[in-house]
């Protein structure tokens, strides 16, 4: 933690060009604009609206290193997204440090309850999805089934 600074950007201190590194970085990591530009202004939206929160993770240079989005309501917390520059060592631990600094905002918030997403449950996950649910179990806490149905009604029969 010491060789890095944290910007929790929320309503009450609101930066478009620290949101917009949050974009750029996830553009760069990915190599390529993986949603559109729309989306990200939700989100922008979404945290001066105060339903929303982000964790920007610079270097003692100014860099940006990793960023994290969350969005939260009431007690419950949800982790959105996140991208780490490639140029991290991998044991930096930095998306790991932006995801602890996001459950503690969110606490700070009056959070009790922090989701970390949907976790992909393949019977041939990519390494991809293999490494984000790993990083997404590494936080500790439940997992938790959801089962998703669909009902059909037999209007023939009424």
């Amino acid at each position: 933690r010491s060789n890095y600074i944290i910007d929790v950007i929320t309503a009450n201190n609101f930066d478009g060009q620290k949101c917009e590194e949050y974009r750029l970085l996830h553009t760069r990591v990915s190599g390529r604009a993986t949603r559109s530009l729309k989306s990200f202004q939700v989100m922008y939206d979404a945290i001066r609206e105060n339903q929303a929160f982000l964790v920007r993770v610079g270097d003692k240079s100014g860099r940006t290193a990793a960023t994290h989005f969350f969005f939260y309501h009431s007690l419950y917390c949800m982790y959105g997204s996140s991208a780490v520059d490639s140029q991290e060592p991998s044991n930096a631990g930095v998306g790991q440090l932006g995801v602890w600094e996001g459950m503690v905002a969110a606490r700070n918030l009056g959070c009790h309850f922090l989701d970390m997403g949907q976790l992909r449950l393949t019977n041939n996950p990519s390494e991809k999805e293999q490494n984000i649910a790993k990083f997404k179990k590494g936080f500790g806490g439940e997992t938790v089934a959801v089962f998703r149905g669909k009902k059909v009604f037999d209007l023939e029969g009424i």
